[in-house]
Protein backbone atom coordinates (compact mmCIF):
# COMPACT_ATOMS: atom_id res chain seq x y z
CA UNK A 1 0.00 0.00 0.00
CA UNK A 2 2.64 2.18 0.86
CA UNK A 3 5.23 1.94 -2.51
CA UNK A 4 3.55 2.92 -6.00
CA UNK A 5 3.39 0.65 -8.55
CA UNK A 6 3.42 2.96 -11.25
CA UNK A 7 5.49 5.38 -12.65
CA UNK A 8 3.65 8.02 -12.80
CA UNK A 9 4.36 8.95 -9.30
CA UNK A 10 7.62 9.19 -10.05
CA UNK A 11 7.41 11.68 -12.05
CA UNK A 12 5.20 13.33 -9.40
CA UNK A 13 7.56 12.91 -7.05
CA UNK A 14 10.33 13.96 -8.85
CA UNK A 15 8.58 17.33 -10.15
CA UNK A 16 7.61 18.03 -6.39
CA UNK A 17 11.18 17.94 -4.67
CA UNK A 18 12.12 21.66 -4.90
CA UNK A 19 8.74 22.65 -3.10
CA UNK A 20 9.52 20.09 -0.17
CA UNK A 21 12.89 20.47 0.78
CA UNK A 22 16.50 20.29 -0.81
CA UNK A 23 17.44 16.71 -2.29
CA UNK A 24 18.61 13.62 -0.24
CA UNK A 25 17.65 10.72 -0.76
CA UNK A 26 19.76 9.10 2.07
CA UNK A 27 16.16 8.15 3.21
CA UNK A 28 15.07 6.81 0.29
CA UNK A 29 12.41 3.81 1.91
CA UNK A 30 11.84 2.50 -1.42
CA UNK A 31 15.46 1.55 -2.10
CA UNK A 32 15.97 0.72 1.30
CA UNK A 33 12.83 -1.63 1.32
CA UNK A 34 14.15 -3.89 -1.36
CA UNK A 35 17.83 -3.08 -0.24
CA UNK A 36 16.57 -5.05 3.54
CA UNK A 37 14.23 -7.67 1.93
CA UNK A 38 17.42 -8.40 -0.89
CA UNK A 39 20.13 -8.51 2.18
CA UNK A 40 17.70 -10.82 3.97
CA UNK A 41 17.26 -12.98 1.13
CA UNK A 42 21.14 -13.11 0.78
CA UNK A 43 21.65 -14.12 4.91
CA UNK A 44 20.37 -17.41 3.78
CA UNK A 45 24.26 -18.37 2.36
CA UNK A 46 26.22 -18.21 4.83
CA UNK A 47 29.26 -16.31 3.54
CA UNK A 48 32.76 -16.17 4.62
CA UNK A 49 33.72 -12.65 4.49
CA UNK A 50 31.76 -9.55 3.38
CA UNK A 51 33.97 -9.33 0.24
CA UNK A 52 32.38 -12.47 -1.40
CA UNK A 53 28.94 -11.13 -0.50
CA UNK A 54 30.04 -7.82 -2.26
CA UNK A 55 31.48 -9.22 -5.42
CA UNK A 56 28.39 -11.50 -5.67
CA UNK A 57 26.32 -8.60 -6.15
CA UNK A 58 28.03 -6.57 -8.32
CA UNK A 59 28.05 -9.58 -10.53
CA UNK A 60 24.23 -9.56 -9.98
CA UNK A 61 24.17 -5.96 -11.05
CA UNK A 62 26.28 -6.39 -13.77
CA UNK A 63 23.93 -9.53 -14.93
CA UNK A 64 20.54 -7.52 -14.56
CA UNK A 65 21.72 -4.41 -16.60
CA UNK A 66 23.39 -7.01 -19.27
CA UNK A 67 19.28 -8.20 -19.33
CA UNK A 68 17.73 -4.48 -19.02
CA UNK A 69 20.11 -3.47 -22.11
CA UNK A 70 19.57 -6.06 -24.60
CA UNK A 71 15.88 -6.61 -23.20
CA UNK A 72 15.77 -9.80 -22.22
CA UNK A 73 14.04 -11.49 -19.05
CA UNK A 74 15.61 -15.05 -18.53
CA UNK A 75 19.28 -15.91 -18.78
CA UNK A 76 21.24 -19.32 -19.21
CA UNK A 77 24.00 -20.25 -17.28
CA UNK A 78 25.97 -19.49 -20.30
CA UNK A 79 24.90 -16.38 -20.81
CA UNK A 80 25.62 -15.46 -16.74
CA UNK A 81 29.22 -17.13 -17.67
CA UNK A 82 30.32 -14.25 -20.01
CA UNK A 83 28.79 -11.80 -17.30
CA UNK A 84 31.22 -13.48 -15.06
CA UNK A 85 34.43 -13.45 -17.56
CA UNK A 86 33.71 -9.95 -18.22
CA UNK A 87 33.00 -8.93 -14.93
CA UNK A 88 35.78 -10.86 -13.22
CA UNK A 89 38.38 -9.71 -15.63
CA UNK A 90 37.67 -6.10 -15.42
CA UNK A 91 37.64 -6.23 -11.44
CA UNK A 92 40.30 -8.68 -11.14
CA UNK A 93 38.74 -10.89 -9.29
CA UNK A 94 37.27 -15.02 -9.44
CA UNK A 95 34.00 -15.69 -9.62
CA UNK A 96 32.87 -19.29 -9.55
CA UNK A 97 29.59 -18.94 -11.63
CA UNK A 98 28.06 -22.52 -10.87
CA UNK A 99 28.19 -21.06 -6.99
CA UNK A 100 26.87 -17.72 -7.78
CA UNK A 101 24.01 -19.66 -9.92
CA UNK A 102 23.54 -21.78 -6.43
CA UNK A 103 23.87 -19.17 -3.89
CA UNK A 104 21.29 -16.90 -5.91
CA UNK A 105 18.80 -20.04 -6.57
CA UNK A 106 19.28 -20.91 -2.08
CA UNK A 107 18.73 -17.32 -1.80
CA UNK A 108 15.17 -17.10 -4.28
CA UNK A 109 16.46 -14.39 -6.13
CA UNK A 110 16.90 -16.43 -9.22
CA UNK A 111 14.77 -19.12 -10.00
CA UNK A 112 14.99 -22.15 -13.00
CA UNK A 113 11.93 -21.57 -15.17
CA UNK A 114 13.60 -24.11 -17.81
CA UNK A 115 16.03 -27.27 -17.71
CA UNK A 116 19.32 -24.19 -18.08
CA UNK A 117 16.94 -20.87 -18.16
CA UNK A 118 16.61 -18.55 -15.21
CA UNK A 119 15.23 -15.23 -13.98
CA UNK A 120 15.19 -13.04 -11.53
CA UNK A 121 12.43 -14.23 -9.13
CA UNK A 122 10.62 -10.94 -8.93
CA UNK A 123 10.96 -7.85 -11.05
CA UNK A 124 11.91 -5.79 -8.69
CA UNK A 125 15.11 -7.76 -8.09
CA UNK A 126 16.05 -7.50 -11.42
CA UNK A 127 14.71 -3.60 -11.05
CA UNK A 128 17.06 -2.95 -8.04
CA UNK A 129 20.05 -5.04 -9.31
CA UNK A 130 19.94 -3.06 -12.59
CA UNK A 131 19.30 0.28 -10.96
CA UNK A 132 22.36 -0.36 -8.56
CA UNK A 133 24.73 -1.41 -11.45
CA UNK A 134 23.60 2.18 -13.42
CA UNK A 135 24.22 4.09 -10.30
CA UNK A 136 27.53 3.08 -9.65
CA UNK A 137 28.83 3.47 -13.71
CA UNK A 138 27.22 6.79 -14.59
CA UNK A 139 30.71 7.76 -16.33
CA UNK A 140 30.26 4.25 -18.74
CA UNK A 141 28.93 5.61 -22.19
CA UNK A 142 26.97 2.50 -22.52
CA UNK A 143 25.21 3.70 -19.23
CA UNK A 144 25.00 6.87 -20.08
CA UNK A 145 22.60 5.75 -23.03
CA UNK A 146 20.73 3.73 -21.13
CA UNK A 147 19.61 6.12 -18.91
CA UNK A 148 19.16 8.16 -21.24
CA UNK A 149 16.75 5.80 -23.02
CA UNK A 150 15.06 4.74 -19.78
CA UNK A 151 14.44 8.46 -18.96
CA UNK A 152 12.93 8.96 -22.01
CA UNK A 153 10.55 6.18 -21.66
CA UNK A 154 9.39 6.46 -17.48
CA UNK A 155 5.82 5.53 -18.69
CA UNK A 156 7.62 2.05 -19.14
CA UNK A 157 6.66 0.35 -15.44
CA UNK A 158 10.10 -1.70 -15.47
CA UNK A 159 12.07 1.46 -16.71
CA UNK A 160 10.44 3.56 -14.77
CA UNK A 161 11.49 1.44 -11.70
CA UNK A 162 14.78 0.69 -12.40
CA UNK A 163 15.28 4.73 -12.16
CA UNK A 164 13.61 4.89 -8.82
CA UNK A 165 16.37 2.31 -7.94
CA UNK A 166 18.85 4.75 -9.77
CA UNK A 167 17.87 7.86 -7.84
CA UNK A 168 18.58 5.94 -4.65
CA UNK A 169 21.83 4.69 -4.94
CA UNK A 170 23.00 7.96 -6.77
CA UNK A 171 21.80 9.97 -4.14
CA UNK A 172 22.47 12.95 -6.31
CA UNK A 173 20.65 15.89 -7.19
CA UNK A 174 22.07 16.10 -10.95
CA UNK A 175 21.16 12.92 -11.89
CA UNK A 176 17.32 13.78 -11.03
CA UNK A 177 17.55 16.84 -13.07
CA UNK A 178 19.04 15.05 -15.90
CA UNK A 179 16.76 12.55 -15.83
CA UNK A 180 13.81 15.05 -15.35
CA UNK A 181 15.34 17.03 -17.97
CA UNK A 182 15.30 14.16 -20.48
CA UNK A 183 11.95 13.22 -19.46
CA UNK A 184 10.45 16.81 -20.67
CA UNK A 185 12.11 17.20 -23.72
CA UNK A 186 10.69 13.26 -24.67
CA UNK A 187 7.24 14.98 -23.90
Amino acid sequence: GFIPATPIFLITILQNIDSIVPASFSGSQYGFLYEALITKSLSIIKYSDTGVLNIDINAMSNLAFRMIKMKINTFTEAELGEVITVFSSKKKVGVNTKLLLDNMLNARLIQRIGPNTYKFSYPYVLYYFAGRYIAYNLNDPEVKEQIEYMSQRLYNEKYGNIVIFVCHFANSREIIDEILLTAYLSL
